[in-house]
């Protein structure tokens, strides 16, 4: 499914950004998880909407 891939690039990214201290963001993650759920549509936006600025910006700004 398309959220999986999408959620496995924002993890994929967290542990670039992190790398040693990965464990904060997915500490941080999980206390979130209960709101998320609360609302999983918005969740569901969210990703596709980071998704599509990711796209953008590396597209734009990291490719030469």
């Amino acid at each position: 499914m398309i959220c999986t891939r999408i959620l496995n690039s924002i993890i994929s990214d967290i542990a670039q950004n992190f790398g040693p201290n990965i464990h904060f963001p997915f500490n941080y993650l999980q206390s979130n998880l209960q709101h998320i759920f609360h609302n999983i549509q918005y969740a569901f936006h969210y990703l596709c909407f980071y998704s599509i600025i990711k796209s953008i910006l590396v597209r734009h700004c990291i490719s030469p």
